[in-house]
């Protein structure tokens, strides 16, 4: 069974032509070569009103972090090496240390454990976003800036 919130899917979302079920490679393997995919386009909702095929259309005009870059901090999960693999096949850039000034091409993602650091971004500028921002904002391959934002957590 394919989790629509896997490392692999998430990058495979942005940038594939399809995604088949795995009833596709059970034909293939009966007729002993590659059937049509047709039959077996996965048609499941990434998020509630999205379907795989949407979310692909919209990825192949234009990739949901295009021109963007993200910054993570060190103790989010997904950590800031596997995410590296969404973000660049969703088009993103990611930073490999934090912004010292704002950019209104750059996202903050940060969890509690990095309270320091998020509270220093925000007082950038920055909306600083849970994880689910990356996640969600690729499962419908559109940027949500105004959803699963701007937590500051105090002292």
């Amino acid at each position: 069974m394919l989790a629509l919130g896997t490392i692999k899917f998430l990058a495979c979302l942005s940038c594939a032509r399809r995604i088949v079920t795995e009833k596709w490679l059970v034909e293939c393997q009966k007729a002993g070569r590659f059937v049509s995919t047709d039959r077996f386009i996965l048609k499941k909702e990434t998020e509630p009103g999205v379907t795989v095929p949407q979310a692909l259309e919209r990825a192949a005009k234009q990739r949901v972090f295009t021109n963007r870059k993200i910054f993570i901090s060190s103790h989010c999960k997904p950590t800031p090496d596997q995410a590296a693999i969404v973000i660049q096949s969703a088009g993103g850039r990611l930073l490999k240390s934090a912004p010292t000034v704002y950019d209104d091409n750059t996202f903050v993602i940060s969890c509690a454990e990095d309270k320091t650091i998020a509270n220093k971004l925000s007082s950038l500028g920055y909306a600083v976003h849970d994880k689910e921002f990356l996640i969600r904002s690729v499962l419908q391959q559109k940027i949500l800036f105004n959803e699963y934002a701007s937590f500051v957590i105090e002292n």
